[in-house]
């Protein structure tokens, strides 16, 4: 409704405003992610789990939320293995298609 009725797509600033005002900054958060993975390894069904917690972290001057560098740091570590890959990866690609092993090389990785 903000975006369409409203026409806030048409005034990000506006938006920004409001969505600044309307909801409350997060200084302190975690976020937990849980891994559960299930396959065949060297023949043998295996079952590994992960646990890992992020915490707000500074980069330059700024601190951001778990949430902002969880979500950044993933996001940008896939398009620079896209853009690194061009003949790789073309049109819509599947997560699944992106090989794990080049997503740990990318600079970002180092935020996850």
């Amino acid at each position: 409704m903000l975006l369409n009725t409203l026409k806030l797509n048409e005034n990000r600033k506006v938006l920004k405003e409001i969505l600044e005002n309307a909801l409350p900054t997060i200084e302190q958060d975690v976020v937990v992610m849980d891994i559960c993975a299930t396959g065949y390894k060297n023949g043998r069904l295996v079952e590994e789990n992960i646990v890992k917690k992020y915490y707000p972290q500074k980069i330059g001057n700024k601190i951001y939320s778990a949430l902002q560098v969880t979500t950044a740091a993933s996001l940008c570590a896939v398009i620079d293995v896209v853009l690194r890959h061009p003949n790789k990866y073309k049109g819509f690609v599947y997560q699944e298609t992106i090989d794990l092993d080049e997503i740990k090389k990318s600079v970002f990785a180092k935020y996850l």
